[in-house]
C-alpha cells in the first residue's frame, strides 16, 4: 500500500501560495462586499425612480440626496456652452451626451445631459432647430458626477478644451472650463422629441450589472486552486 506524505515545504512555494491564498481571498470578499453595495445601490435607484417629480432647489446642499430623483425645472439654454462626452446610445451606436448649462431666472445653472447625438451631429450648426430659444421647461433624473475607473484613467486622454470634450462626468472641470457656475449635480433629460430630433433624451441606464458574486466565487477557487497546487507540489510517496 502507498503511502503519501509532505515534503518539507520550500520557502519560496510557501511565500508565492501564502501570498496567493491572502490576495485571492482579499479579491473575494471585496467582491462580496460589492455586490452588497451593488444591492442597496439598486434597491435605493428603484425607490428614488419610484418619486413623484418635484421641482429642482435652486441650492443643493447634499447632491447624493437627490441622486435618480425624476424633476422638473426651467430657464434658458446656453447653447454657446455645451459640452460633450463619448458615449453610445441605447442601441449601442457611437457619439456623445450633450451637455448645456441652464440658467434659472433666479439666476441658478444646472448642467442638463440633453441627450445623445451621433458624431455627425455634434457641431451645433447641423442640428439648429435643437437649439431650444427663450425660456424652457426640462424634467429629468438628478444624476451625479462621476469618473473613469482608475484603469481607465491611466490610458484615457485629456480633456479636449477646444473641442470641449470630456471623457467623463467631470461636472466641475466643465462648469470651469464654461466659466459659469452650476449646481453640484447632472440633470438627464427625459425623451420627448428635440425639434429637429437632436439631442436624443431620456438615455438615462436604470438597470446595474450585478457580476460580483460569480466574480467572489472565480477569486475564492483560485485561492483553493493555489492551496491543492502548493500540497501536490509537496507529495511524496512513504
Amino acid at each position: 500500500m502507498t503511502t503519501l506524505f509532505l515534503q518539507k515545504p520550500r520557502p519560496i512555494p510557501v511565500i508565492f501560495t501564502v501570498v496567493a491564498i491572502i490576495v485571492c481571498t482579499a479579491c473575494g470578499v471585496w467582491q462580496l462586499q460589492r455586490m452588497a453595495w451593488k444591492h442597496d445601490k439598486m434597491q435605493l435607484i428603484e425607490e428614488r425612480i419610484g418619486l413623484p417629480e418635484v421641482p429642482l432647489p435652486a441650492t443643493i446642499e447634499h447632491p447624493e440626496a437627490w441622486e435618480y430623483q425624476h424633476v422638473t425645472l426651467s430657464g434658458t439654454f446656453l447653447h454657446d456652452k455645451e459640452s460633450y462626452t463619448p458615449a453610445q446610445s441605447t442601441r449601442g451606436n457611437y457619439g456623445f451626451q450633450v451637455i448645456t448649462p441652464l440658467v434659472r431666472p433666479d439666476g441658478s445653472m444646472v448642467m442638463i445631459n440633453r441627450g445623445w447625438v451621433p458624431d455627425s451631429q455634434r457641431d451645433p450648426s447641423t442640428r439648429t432647430e435643437g437649439l431650444v430659444q427663450g425660456e424652457t421647461t426640462v424634467a429629468g433624473i438628478v444624476r451625479l458626477p462621476w469618473h473613469q475607473k482608475w484603469i481607465a484613467r491611466l490610458v484615457m486622454p485629456p480633456a479636449d478644451l477646444e473641442q470641449k470634450i470630456f471623457f467623463d462626468g467631470n461636472l466641475a472641470a466643465m462648469a470651469k472650463a464654461q466659466d459659469v457656475t452650476v449646481l453640484p449635480v447632472f440633470v438627464e433629460a427625459d425623451g420627448p422629441p428635440t425639434p429637429g430630433g437632436w439631442p436624443k433624451g431620456g438615455q438615462t441606464v436604470i438597470k446595474l450589472s450585478d457580476p460580483h458574486l460569480s466574480y467572489a466565487i472565480q477569486w475564492f477557487a483560485f485561492a483553493i486552486t493555489a492551496a491543492v497546487i502548493f500540497v501536490l507540489y509537496h507529495r511524496r510517496k512513504g
